[in-house]
């Protein structure tokens, strides 16, 4: 994908809430709404072919490699052949990489900000 580096005035930031999710939900998540999105586009463009990966475990490990194929070239250091093969045993390798990246980075900004923060566990949550 395309990253956006912005900035944003720190002083106009008085809190923070975080949201945490066990990254494999999240991910599976993530595969489910890729399905409802691309049955939605392949009903919409009738002329073009849309890949749907199938509701299944095979399904779900070619959606983790198109992911996998698709993000490892964004990844600075990660390019020793060793370790990069260590990760093909792990489903979606990458995309909890950029999982915990995110999460890191929004605990460093809440630190070096001093954030009251309030955070949530997704699992906890009810409505």
């Amino acid at each position: 994908g395309n990253m956006n580096n912005e900035q944003y005035d720190a002083a106009l930031v008085h809190k923070a809430v975080h949201l945490l999710r066990d990254p494999f939900d999240n991910i599976v998540s993530r595969f489910h709404l890729s399905l409802k999105q691309s049955l939605k586009e392949q009903a919409d463009n009738s002329t073009e072919h849309v890949k749907v990966y199938s509701k299944s475990e095979q399904g779900f490990r070619e959606y983790c490699d198109m992911l996998n194929s698709k993000i490892k070239n964004d990844i600075p250091g990660l390019t020793d052949p060793s370790m990069l093969d260590s990760f093909k045993s792990v489903p979606c390798f990458f995309d909890l990489f950029w999982y915990v990246q995110w999460h890191n980075n929004a605990f460093e900004t809440i630190a070096e900000l001093d954030l009251p923060t309030h955070k949530f566990h997704y699992e906890s949550y009810e409505t």
